[in-house]
């Protein structure tokens, strides 16, 4: 499946920021998207199964956290 290209205003509602120590595919987490400027990557975007919130793990650039 190809990933999207989001940007910080398509991530609406809750969101919660995970450090690098959390292994994504393994505690079930499927990536949505990711962000990406003129220094690279600056995020990725996951959701979990009957979850609407979203989490982020990156460097820089996140969508406001509530």
């Amino acid at each position: 499946m190809k990933k999207a290209k989001l940007t910080r205003k398509d991530i609406i509602g809750k969101v919660v920021t995970l450090p690098f120590t959390v292994d994504t595919f393994a505690e079930g987490y499927k990536e949505i998207g990711y962000n990406a400027g003129i220094y690279g990557w600056n995020w990725s975007a996951y959701k979990k199964d009957g979850d609407p919130t979203w989490y982020i793990q990156g460097y820089r650039n996140f969508p406001k956290t509530n």
